[in-house]
């Protein structure tokens, strides 16, 4: 998006363009007297426009579960590796070699990633039942310390918090990430991928995402 500004040109000024699409705090949901200039937005995710908020979870769990399918894929076996590589996406890679971990835990817990300011990545397969064929569905990726982006068949489907160097942590939201239709291999296997940085302390998916944990 760019905005114009129209200002008084006297003569021989030179008219310019500038551009709004940098530098916005984007905060999913509801919040009183949001138009305030002194409301408290630092602890809002810094991005960039244009931004699909679709991508970034939805406001309220209980109605959408009424139309789209959820799964929640946290608990149970995923592939973990220590790094950061964007290649690790793709639903092709060899990740034979990963560590093998049983999630909800911290990576201090299950790798002794002990480490601040560092980046892991998790893969797992699910199959998506083929008499869903067309749906969109909702993957539920519990909390996740402390940003994160997920890719389902190597597209990004959704993130929370911000990477560095605008650093802002979403550790304590639930992950809640809607895939079009259009992307998934219904009644195969899918890859799920999911970047994520830790700033301080624990780090990794360390919530499954339901009410009681």
């Amino acid at each position: 998006m760019i905005v114009l500004v129209k200002v008084p040109i006297a003569f021989g000024q030179v008219q310019t363009k500038e551009p709004f699409t940098t530098s916005w705090y984007f905060y999913l949901g509801d919040v009183e007297n949001g138009q305030d200039p002194s409301l408290d937005d630092s602890h809002w995710r810094l991005l960039d426009l244009p931004h699909d908020w679709s991508i970034e979870g939805h406001a309220s769990p209980e109605t959408s579960k009424k139309d789209i399918p959820e799964f929640n894929i946290v608990k149970g076996e995923w592939k973990f590796s220590k790094g950061d590589s964007i290649q690790w996406k793709n639903s092709d890679l060899n990740d034979s070699f990963w560590q093998i971990v049983t999630l909800p835990a911290t990576w201090e817990q299950h790798s002794n990633y002990t480490q601040d300011n560092v980046y892991g990545w998790y893969r797992r397969e699910i199959t998506i039942p083929e008499d869903l064929t067309g749906k969109d569905i909702y993957i539920n990726l519990g909390k996740i310390d402390d940003a994160d982006e997920a890719y389902f068949n190597g597209v990004k489907v959704g993130g929370m918090g911000s990477f560095p160097p605008n650093y802002i942590t979403a550790w304590d939201l639930i992950r809640r990430y809607k895939v079009p239709h259009e992307i998934i291999r219904f009644g195969e296997k899918n890859t799920i991928a999911v970047r994520v940085f830790d700033g301080i302390m624990g780090g990794g998916i360390y919530n499954d995402g339901e009410k009681n944990s």
